[in-house]
């Protein structure tokens, strides 16, 4: 099973769709790159690895027992967004959950579980839903790929950034109702990079993430807890939980606050040091 899934993932993340831009192959089908021997080379890993040890060693050894991360990062699966790289982050500090476009859902059992245990288990204050700009996924909800069949290895990441094209045909927001109506009965074209649409929908995917985890059950219930100041089996206190949403522009190394940050009732949300990104409002 293991390595099915290593296999469908080296597969995937060649398609078209995956990554952006995502038109290096013909829609539906396998790309296919030339052999070479700098390309895929496990040596790269192998000595990343040697610099790792060499420089975390001491913090390895004080984790292996336990671990105990602040914060908990829900984002895409895109090889230029890792949250270890983005934040510089030293060992423990972050619990992880990657996948197609940074989604939530409670039906997700991963995606859910990883919430639930990083938050009731490991004791994470700070979720962070992070978008990034020029996502493969969202761009592909836009403009979905043709000739896409039940028989295509592309037909179940198109399956799977269904809900981001759903909040396309659905969003509010300026941008992205302008560009549903110019383009309606349209084959609608790959998004470029600087697209307000598909930085906008970035976005609203960030903030329906952050909106999704705060409605789970986990969280509703956590809230509730506090409100009502009911305390744990242990007899302490149920500890507060913040969910932030935010964007990271992969052009610049720019990490944006979306002023979507959610807390306890009642309770102040701590301060995102992150500039905030303005703009950006769905109509009522």
């Amino acid at each position: 099973m293991f390595f099915t899934q290593l296999f469908l993932i080296s597969l995937f993340s060649a398609q078209a769709a995956f990554a952006y831009p995502f038109h290096d192959s013909a829609p539906g089908t396998i790309a296919t790159r030339a052999n070479s021997a700098s390309r895929g080379d496990l040596r790269t890993l192998f000595n990343g690895h040697k610099r790792f040890k060499s420089k975390s060693k001491s913090q390895v050894a004080k984790l292996a027992a336990k671990q105990a991360p602040p914060f908990l990062y829900l984002g895409c699966a895109d090889s230029r967004t890792p949250e270890s790289s983005i934040f510089d982050a030293p060992l423990g500090t972050v619990f992880t959950h990657r996948n197609i476009a940074n989604q939530f859902d409670t039906k997700d059992t991963n995606a859910y579980a990883v919430v639930s245990y990083g938050v009731a288990a490991l004791g994470a204050q700070h979720v962070i839903i992070m978008g990034h700009y020029g996502c493969g996924g969202v761009a592909a909800a836009i403009a979905p790929p043709a000739n896409v069949t039940a028989e295509s290895p592309l037909n179940v990441v198109v399956k799977a950034i269904s809900p981001i094209r759903k909040l396309y045909e659905s969003s509010t927001r300026e941008e992205i109702a302008a560009h549903r109506k110019e383009n309606k009965g349209k084959q609608v074209k790959e998004p470029k990079i600087k697209d307000p649409v598909f930085r906008a929908l970035v976005e609203e995917n960030v903030k329906e993430g952050v909106k999704r985890v705060a409605e789970s059950p986990l969280i509703t219930q956590i809230y509730e807890s506090i409100k009502s100041n009911k305390k744990g089996a242990d007899g302490k206190e149920t500890a507060d939980v913040f969910i932030h949403g935010m964007v990271y522009d992969i052009e610049t190394g720019d990490i944006h606050n979306l002023n979507v940050s959610v807390g306890p009732p009642g309770k102040k949300v701590p301060d995102v040091p992150f500039p905030s990104l303005k703009g950006g409002k769905s109509k009522n």
